[in-house]
């Protein structure tokens, strides 16, 4: 008999994400109940047509933004090409697009898009032209990202000069006109507002940063980051195997590595970005202010998960955990005495990685901050030395190390760096990729007690499986603290931070110094106030928000998660790693890590859960029983991501509805990276989307969602075990 269901949530969903989108709204100064409805409506309520419904529904954007909708969506008349405003409160599609899916989706978000910006911009002349252009910014971008038979097809249905403006890029006083007349109430002025365009058209410049915001989300979501987040055009996916977009289609067990965007993410997202394009109003100097406020209200909304204040420690925004790295790097090397740096990184291989790199004050891609050409390796400051050593976690075979003689080597090390007169930079992993720790906080107290000022501390807590006020007793005690939005809470990847102690504001000169050479390791738009009023401003692109924005749905899945009651998460957490070790066993073809095997029962956390046990790391076995390499590891993980129903011949039914399946989960991690033959493995991983899914499911519900969740990963496991009898059926390793 399953356990009943005895504690009840004190909130619903749509409570804390309203909370959190006027909390988000307030730090930034800008007004969003009108952008968003919230709290949530059904798809039903928002567009009543059953059809026109079904079809929207089956894009997954389209689908996320739905219940969000500040207007009504009506299929209208073959003449309301693609899409008229009909009033305040309804916009309608033309019934032609029912034939293409993809465009009606495009035709009804430019629609939306226009009909919020210009109920919401303002009634002076000046405003009603940015939002036209605004608007028709949107929906070009939207039209573009289309298919090609959908885009020629919604082309065909437009008069051929708005039609070819969309393909050119054009915005001119007959676009302008154009779109104006799809507004019921900005078509009798199409025509003054197209001549007030053709005689100032200088006026509507939008400046840099409000032409940023008026791209949709799948754009925000690629921006402000270098080629991990560029997507592939043959796949639709970044080099994490993830989209810019919720993907609902995909089994999700993925969050040591990267998980595609939440559909309530990806519309709170959304709305913050219009609201900001509101606030703007294509004035480039309101935009930096903007810019801004994006940063502190990211900063400030971490700071709160720490406990900490603005007063206590400042925070840096990254695109990644590498990124922040480098930004310690830079914190380290700017210490009093001016010494080169001894960093010592504890299992390099299990937190990033370009984490060596970045460690040697080298650039680790091939693209730096908002998008400035550098040359992968390259020192960042030539001038200055930081050295890495690496200090393994594992042993050769890929068991955990004994703590002593982790620690053994760290003294080795700084003893080294002593001697050549070096400063020490000490890494601290919460939570390596497979859910280990190191060094042990005894031991780090003892070595600093000895090195004194000669040691800063940068704890890698990347993965962010541990209770967010531990990481602020650690920034209390000095340490710098590396987290991201990615990992443990699920938001889309490259939504990095560094959580820096107020000490090391005595340090700003030399900061600025270095910053100041290398514009390309960040840029001082993305630090927090008190460090942004006293940098140099720096030329080139102000700020990204889509660095900001990445942030707000790792925030809301926090906010659910911190709301569930803890035994209901210790056991939701307990049933889903016993149904994965299980089944994982009981083939002979994974063998799982016995040390992440752990009874949370026993478990003495701060908030009795200790996150980095739900990762699931098994190795590979071919049918000789052989273990695979990291490469065939990271083929499977590829392959499994994929639809492969189509790549093997003579299958069963069964087996092409099992292998059509895509199922995304943490990518290969070689155990040991500089052994020959190092064994490796991949990882099943339980993050916060998955208590929250289950949790807010609804008292009647929860049971059904836990089994579905659980089905999932089950099936992933079985798709995963049938590649690899049709791959490696008698593989030699």
């Amino acid at each position: 008999m399953q356990r009943q269901e005895t504690e009840h949530l004190s909130v619903d969903r749509s409570q804390i994400l309203s909370g959190l989108l006027h909390r988000v709204g307030g730090r930034l100064g800008i007004a969003i109940n009108r952008i968003a409805h919230l709290p949530e409506r059904t798809p039903g309520t928002v567009v009543p047509h059953p059809y026109l419904r079904t079809l929207l529904l089956s894009d997954p954007a389209m689908a996320a933004l739905l219940p969000f909708s500040p207007v009504n969506i009506a299929l209208g008349t073959l003449g309301d090409r693609p899409f008229v405003v009909a009033s305040g409160t309804m916009i309608q599609v033309s019934p032609y697009l029912l034939d293409a899916p993809a465009g009606l989706a495009a035709a009804v978000r430019w629609g939306v898009e226009l009909a919020s910006l210009v109920d919401n911009m303002g009634a002076s002349e000046a405003e009603v032209l940015i939002a036209l252009k605004s608007a028709w910014l949107h929906g070009q971008a939207l039209v573009a990202a289309l298919p090609d038979d959908d885009r020629a097809y919604l082309a065909d249905l437009l008069p051929a000069d708005i039609a070819k403006a969309l393909d050119d890029g054009a915005f001119s006083a007959p676009v302008l006109a154009w779109l104006a007349r799809r507004h019921h109430a900005l078509a009798p002025r199409a025509g003054a507002l197209a001549k007030a365009f053709d005689d100032h058209p200088d006026d509507l410049d939008m400046g840099g940063v409000g032409a940023a915001l008026a791209l949709p989300m799948e754009r925000q979501l690629v921006s402000f980051g270098d080629t991990r987040l560029a997507v592939d055009p043959a796949t639709g996916f970044n080099r994490y195997g993830t989209v810019p977009r919720p993907r609902p289609e995909a089994v999700h067990f993925s969050s040591s590595t990267a998980s595609s965007i939440s559909d309530y993410g990806f519309a709170l997202c959304d709305a913050i970005r219009r609201a900001g394009v509101i606030f703007c109003r294509g004035d480039d100097v309101r935009g930096r202010r903007l810019s801004d406020r994006f940063i502190d209200a990211v900063g400030g909304e971490l700071l709160a998960m720490f406990g900490l204040t603005e007063d206590e420690a400042d925070v840096i925004l990254a695109p990644s955990g590498t990124d922040t790295e480098l930004l310690a790097v830079l914190f380290a090397l700017s210490a009093e005495g001016g010494k080169d740096l001894l960093n010592i990184l504890v299992a390099p291989e299990e937190t990033g990685r370009g984490v060596v790199l970045a460690g040697q004050g080298r650039y680790f891609d091939d693209l730096g901050i908002a998008g400035i050409p550098v040359e992968k390796g390259t020192e960042v400051w030539p001038h200055r030395s930081s050295e890495t050593e690496s200090v393994p976690i594992r042993d050769t075979a890929g068991h955990a190390r004994p703590a002593a003689d982790i620690a053994a080597d760290i003294r080795t090390c700084a003893a080294s760096a002593r001697i050549h007169g070096r400063r020490v930079l000490q890494h601290v992993v919460i939570a390596s990729k497979t859910g280990l720790d190191a060094p042990s906080p005894d031991f780090l107290d003892d070595l600093l007690a000895a090195e004194g000022d000669n040691m800063d501390v940068v704890v890698d807590a990347c993965q962010f499986r541990t209770a967010p006020r531990a990481l602020g007793d650690l920034v209390r005690a000095g340490h710098m603290v590396q987290v991201t939005g990615s990992k443990f809470f699920t938001g889309p990847p490259f939504s990095g931070a560094l959580v820096v102690p107020a000490a090391l504001r005595s340090r700003l000169e030399t900061v600025a110094a270095l910053l100041g050479a290398a514009p390309a390791a960040s840029h001082s738009g993305s630090w927090s106030a008190w460090w942004r009023r006293r940098l140099p401003v720096m030329e080139g692109p102000v700020f990204a928000f889509g660095s900001a924005l990445r942030w707000i749905p790792a925030f809301a899945e926090e906010q659910m998660f911190s709301n569930l009651p803890l035994e209901r998460k210790r056991d939701d957490l307990r049933r889903a790693q016993e149904t994965l070790v299980s089944r994982l066993e009981a083939s002979r073809h994974f063998s799982v890590l016995e040390q992440d095997l752990v009874d949370l029962r026993d478990q003495d956390a701060s908030d009795g859960l200790s996150y980095a046990h739900s990762i699931v790391c098994f190795s590979v076995l071919d049918g000789l029983g052989h273990g695979l390499t990291a490469g065939q590891c990271q083929e499977l993980f590829t392959l499994l991501n994929a639809d492969m129903s189509g790549r093997f011949d003579n299958l069963s039914r069964p087996d092409r509805v099992l292998l059509r399946q895509a199922a995304h989960i943490g990518q290969a991690v070689e155990l040991r990276a500089e052994t020959a033959d190092a064994p490796a493995v991949l990882r099943f991983v339980i993050g916060a989307r998955y208590f929250t899914t289950v949790g807010f499911s609804g008292d009647q519900s929860q049971e059904a969602s836990r089994q579905s969740e659980i089905a999932d990963a089950l099936r992933a496991i079985e798709k995963l075990e049938r590649l690899v009898m049709l791959l490696y059926p008698a593989t030699q390793v």
